[in-house]
C-alpha cells in the first residue's frame, strides 16, 4: 500500500510539475542586471523571488493595484518609476504590501518572501539592502512583466 502511495505522489509530483513565467527578452535581462543609475526624475524599483519554495506556486506582483508580472522561484522583475509613493503589492494566498516613496536616481529592492499556507503559498514582502540584493539578483531570471512601467503612476 505505501508504495503505491509513494507511487501515486510520484505521478501527481510529474503531473503538476514546478511553476513557471514567460522570461523577458536575454537583452533587457542583462541591462537590467547593469544596476544603472536610473534617469533623473525616476527611481528603479526590482521586485525578488530568490527561494525554491513553492515550486508549483506562481504569484503575483502589482504596483499601486497595477499588475506588473507574475514571478516563479528564482525570477526577478524590474521596473522604472517616476518620483512618488507607490504601493507594490505581492499577492499568493494573501496580499502584502509595501509602501515606497521613490526618489530620483535611486534604486529599491524588494524580496518576495514565500511561506506555506492553507490552499497555496502565502507572501511576504521586505525591503533589501542593496549589496544584499545585488549578489542574490545574479542567480536569478528576469520575469516578463505584464505592464509597461509608464502605465504605473504616483498616487500622489
Amino acid at each position: 500500500m505505501w508504495k503505491s502511495l509513494f507511487m501515486l505522489g510520484g505521478l501527481i509530483y510529474l503531473l503538476v510539475g514546478c511553476a513557471s513565467v514567460d522570461l523577458a527578452d536575454i537583452n533587457d535581462e542583462k541591462r537590467a542586471l547593469e544596476f544603472n543609475r536610473p534617469q533623473p526624475g525616476y527611481g528603479s524599483l526590482y521586485v525578488l523571488r530568490d527561494s525554491a519554495r513553492g515550486q508549483t506556486s506562481v504569484l503575483e506582483v502589482s504596483v499601486n493595484g497595477l499588475p506588473i508580472a507574475k514571478t516563479a522561484p528564482k525570477t526577478f522583475v524590474q521596473l522604472n518609476l517616476k518620483e512618488g509613493r507607490y504601493y507594490v503589492g505581492g499577492r499568493g494566498e494573501n496580499y502584502s504590501q509595501i509602501e515606497l516613496n521613490v526618489n530620483s536616481g535611486r534604486t529599491y529592492f524588494i524580496r518576495q518572501v514565500v511561506t506555506a499556507g492553507w490552499n497555496d503559498f502565502r507572501n511576504e514582502l521586505e525591503m533589501l539592502p542593496d549589496d544584499m540584493a545585488k549578489r542574490i539578483i545574479n542567480d536569478l531570471k528576469m520575469a516578463k512583466k505584464i505592464a509597461r512601467d509608464h502605465d504605473v503612476k504616483p498616487i500622489n
